[in-house]
């Protein structure tokens, strides 16, 4: 049985057929992608499927279509020609013919003059990143494509990084790891020229213009359209022959995908679970994955303790991306492929935006009166301390001070010209957000941090791996912009996700109330050899730091450093294997 088609592209865009005949020699020796394609003048594309799904058919390349993803949602098996027409025809025109088609789609469409079009899918599952300088350009699903195959040198983007070291997954305006690369962003199309000139726009909005007042009716169907998209994105996306992958935290959303995976679908499920090193928290966590592995087969269990120095050693084991992908389950995902076939990794990321948390409060808040507040007695969400909290809100926003989803300050290490630059990055984001009259403008905030999907794309296709993200694609984005803050928190969080999965998940875990989350252990004494920075580093970190001892720092902040590291030394990595592939001399 065949996957949904799913696969990573490179495209190179060169006024030199020199330059491009280089390129495809180094691509095919490297063995590293599956075809190379000339689909127009100045255009070179290279695609490698992931396994499981079909590659693209002849009849895609007459119509200069390539696809990452979604090709099975927008052209069916049936009148395929028409369809097939009919999605070049949008990529064309752009905009609402785009909107109209169905689900989640990412494709680039060549036209015989040059022109080309490259769509971000709204989900933005596949991501698509962009290079650009005079009259060359390239487009890349994976930022390690672009060092590995660009002829020169791509320097990071110093602020992007020191960002990720504070543990947000943000791309400021776009910008990317790289400096000159900007990511496409999602639900939005890519215009470029037979000359290489760039142009974007959007071509889907999922936010209302206004909001409807939540009803009890309202709030039952959109409970059952939860369970639904759930239960029609797993059967989609996981593997009918196992190798699935939940990374199970043992809070509520991920328990929840183990009982609807697992349970209700009979989906041939492992699970990789992070742990306390001992104490209560560690028999609390274990308690709660207990109920669950009680109740279901797990195929598998992995289980890492989350110490600093577990941390530090999968940082040295993890994939060489050029990506700071730094989550333990990513970083593990080596060791665990090398020991069973994963063929899918998924989880529960932004569910708590989409069901109802803290992260709902300041929507709440703001689509909230002061006199409903006051009459709601137990029906508020954290109890009667919410009537100040509300206060406290209005008075923020009233000064120009809203508390924004983004760090409020860099690592203590980070160089102080990026500290400033980025308040004044914040200053303006603020700003906008200020300005934003439209419903539901904190989670549309909120969703800008999705370059954690990027994140688990780069590190887990890497190694075939594909990803699911349920509570992240066009149509759960698209239902959590339908509802009111009000059906999600009050009473009690979760909401939404209880009301729909009540029978399904077994009612320990769905009514779990805290979030499983644990002090860290923060001891790097027994690190060794202790951490050495390359060069590349003075980029963010400050010159004191690299020129003393950095275990003057903090353990967390050291381990942050050691992230940097990784992140650097695979980015060398991959511009030495660069330069050894095209027989040039480091320099």
């Amino acid at each position: 049985m065949t996957r949904p088609p799913l696969a990573n592209l490179l495209a190179l865009h060169d006024p030199e057929p020199l330059a491009l005949d280089a390129v495809e020699a180094e691509i095919r020796g490297s063995g590293r992608f599956a075809e190379t394609w000339r689909p127009a003048p100045r255009w070179l594309v290279a695609l490698t499927p992931l396994p499981g799904g079909e590659p693209d058919g002849p009849e895609f390349r007459a119509a200069g279509l390539v696809f990452a993803e979604g090709r099975d949602r927008v052209v069916g098996a049936s009148r395929r020609a028409e369809a097939i027409q009919r999605v070049a025809r949008a990529a064309d025109s752009g905009g609402p013919d785009l909107r109209s088609l169905p689900g989640d789609f990412g494709f680039m469409r060549f036209r015989p003059s040059g022109e080309t079009t490259v769509v971000r899918s709204c989900g933005g599952l596949v991501p698509f990143y962009v290079w650009h300088e005079r009259e060359r350009a390239a487009v890349a699903t994976r930022l390690t494509d672009l060092v590995r195959h660009l002829p020169n040198d791509l320097p990071i983007d110093p602020l992007v990084n020191a960002v990720w070291l504070a543990g947000w997954p943000l791309f400021p305006d776009r910008r990317t790891f790289l400096r000159s690369v900007e990511v496409l962003e999602r639900g939005h199309i890519l215009e470029i020229s037979s000359a290489g000139r760039l142009t974007t726009r959007e071509y889907w909005d999922p936010r209302p213009d206004y909001l409807e007042h939540p009803t009890r009716t309202r709030a039952r169907e959109h409970a059952e359209r939860l369970r639904s998209l759930l239960l029609s994105t797993l059967e989609r996306d996981l593997d009918p022959d196992g190798g699935n992958l939940l990374k199970l935290s043992g809070g509520v959303d991920s328990s929840s995908l183990a009982a609807l995976a697992a349970g209700v679908m009979g989906k041939r499920v492992s699970i990789l679970t992070l742990v306390p090193p001992e104490g209560e928290s560690l028999l609390r966590h274990e308690h709660f994955i207990n109920m669950l592995a009680e109740r279901y087969p797990f195929e598998q269990r992995w289980t890492f303790p989350m110490t600093l120095v577990e941390r530090v050693a999968l940082l040295q084991e993890g994939p060489r991306v050029a990506f700071h992908a730094g989550h333990p389950a990513l970083l593990a995902l080596p060791r665990i492929s090398s020991q069973a076939p994963v063929r899918v990794l998924f989880g529960g990321e932004f569910a708590d935006e989409v069901c109802g948390s803290a992260a709902s409060m300041s929507d709440w808040f703001r689509h909230t009166s002061l006199p409903r507040i006051l009459v709601s007695g137990g029906s508020l969400p954290y109890g009667p301390r919410d009537i100040l909290r509300w206060g406290k809100w209005h008075m923020l926003v009233r000064a120009g001070r809203p508390r924004l989803p983004f760090p409020a300050n860099l690592p203590v290490f980070v160089q102080p010209k990026l500290k400033e630059e980025y308040r004044e990055w914040l200053d303006r984001r603020q700003a906008r957000f200020l300005g934003d009259r439209k419903p539901l403008a904190f989670l549309a905030l909120r969703s800008e941090q999705d370059p954690f999907v990027s994140m688990n794309w780069e590190a887990a296709s890497l190694l075939g791996i594909r990803v699911s993200v349920p509570f992240f694609t066009r149509e759960m984005l698209e239902l959590a912009f339908d509802c009111h803050p009000r059906e999600l928190v009050g009473p009690g969080t979760k909401r939404l996700l209880r009301a729909a999965l009540h029978q399904d998940v077994p009612h320990g875990n769905l009514y779990r109330k805290d979030k499983g989350t644990w002090p860290t252990d923060a001891d790097l004494s027994s690190v060794d050899p202790p951490i050495e920075l390359p060069r590349a580093a003075a980029e963010v970190v400050e010159s004191r730091w690299l020129a003393g001892k950095p275990r003057a720092l903090k353990d967390w902040d050291a381990m942050l450093l050691w992230h940097l590291r990784a992140f650097l030394a695979s980015v060398d990595m991959l511009r030495t294997d660069r330069r050894g592939a095209a027989g040039q001399a480091p320099h």
